[in-house]
């Protein structure tokens, strides 16, 4: 597997694999991937998943946010998840972010061990954060 910042020739199959991952979410934005930086694993020139995030630092404390991570259902429980997350995490560390906030549904078991496996923890439910499922922040130190 290798883990590369997004080009445009991935966009295509970024798009369709958050379609994938988020059906009945709206799609994101045109340029959204790129503004958000974008994080690509392949395999033999496949995407087999992302991870999208942010940097920030509106509470004073630079924190890196967690926008998406998905994971194509062939590649699922092989590490590509956590592999994303940890080299998101370290681009973060960085560029100085020493905390991370993520949002996802109660139901997304693969992402809440990653979350819990980094020793995050669930901090705030947020009615309707994806359309009419519920959200969970988690919060946690890098």
């Amino acid at each position: 597997m290798k883990l590369e910042m997004m080009t445009r020739k991935d966009e295509t199959a970024i798009r369709a694999l958050f379609t994938e991952c988020h059906p009945g979410m709206a799609e994101r934005p045109r340029r959204w991937f790129q503004a958000y930086p974008t994080l690509v694993a392949s395999e033999d020139g496949l995407v087999i998943g992302f991870t999208s995030f942010s940097v920030s630092a509106y509470t004073g404390v630079p924190m890196l946010g967690g926008q998406d991570l998905c994971v194509r259902p062939g590649a699922r429980g092989t590490g590509v998840g956590l592999a994303l997350h940890l080299e998101r995490c370290a681009i973060g560390q960085a560029v100085g972010a020493r905390m991370f906030t993520g949002l996802t549904t109660e139901d997304n078991h693969a992402m809440i061990a990653i979350f819990k496996r980094c020793g995050y923890h669930a901090c705030q439910a947020v009615p309707k954060a994806f359309g009419e499922q519920d959200g969970v922040v988690w919060l946690g130190t890098l």
